[in-house]
């Protein structure tokens, strides 16, 4: 099997949950947003996912061509929306620490650890142009804004959050079934592309670090200049 991207890692059939690391998963047909490895699965979970699909067909029918942007859409760059995908993949490689540690201060589950199950963190960018990411991809693109929002409150946003909140939930549920704590996750959102989600497991309530105020302003800087932070737990 292919080395898939760390967002593609994190998909799971709707119905036995198994990771796309595991089996193959396959969209689909109806809606594109949920997955699953096999016809039989695909089948077992139809009467629960019956009224999303039909939701989320509704929801593209309604948009209108200058909203709704095809795979091979020529976007700034010279890319499509295809090539922009793989950039928000190899962006997500190189941050991926920084979003631990971005999302260890903006739901500081060491303050509530309850924090981890019901809040995500939102991270908001937009590409930028070959002058200043230089084709590298730590520097595809910039920093807009970060915060937490209540999962319960994401069920009502449009698609595809209701699919990756349904996604983690069942995450959570199967690390819980093992007595071990489940993920949180940071959605990113990079228009014009879907947001994405990225699983991340932070510390407990004993995890000892310094919560830092002007923690966004960090965040921003560490994306904006392609560097990583340094960890500064205490022992």
């Amino acid at each position: 099997m292919p080395k898939l991207s760390p967002r593609n890692e994190a998909r799971q059939c709707n119905s036995c949950s198994c990771s796309a690391i595991e089996k193959n998963l396959a969209r689909c047909a109806g809606c594109g947003a949920a997955f699953y490895c096999s016809k039989e699965c695909q089948k077992q979970d139809w009467p629960e996912h019956k009224s999303l699909c039909k939701g989320n067909q509704d929801f593209h029918q309604q948009l209108t061509p200058s909203e709704e942007t095809s795979d091979t859409a020529i976007l700034s760059d010279g890319i499509n929306m295809v090539q922009l995908d793989q950039r928000l993949a190899g962006w997500i490689r190189f941050h991926i620490h920084t979003l631990l540690c971005a999302a260890e201060q903006c739901l500081n589950p060491a303050a509530n650890i309850n924090n981890v199950q019901t809040k995500v963190m939102l991270v908001k960018l937009k590409p930028r142009t070959r002058d200043v990411h230089q084709d590298k991809p730590k520097m595809y693109f910039e920093f807009v804004d970060a915060y937490s929002v209540d999962i319960e409150e994401t069920m009502g946003f449009a698609t595809p959050w209701p699919y990756l909140m349904t996604g983690l939930r069942k995450m959570q549920a199967e690390s819980e079934k093992k007595g071990k704590r489940g993920p949180t996750a940071a959605i990113v959102e990079a228009w014009p592309l879907e947001a994405q989600a990225v699983p991340l497991y932070l510390g407990t309530a004993n995890s000892r670090y310094d919560y830092i105020p002007a923690w966004k302003e960090l965040f921003k800087h560490y994306v904006n200049a392609g560097r990583k932070p340094i960890s500064k737990r205490q022992r």
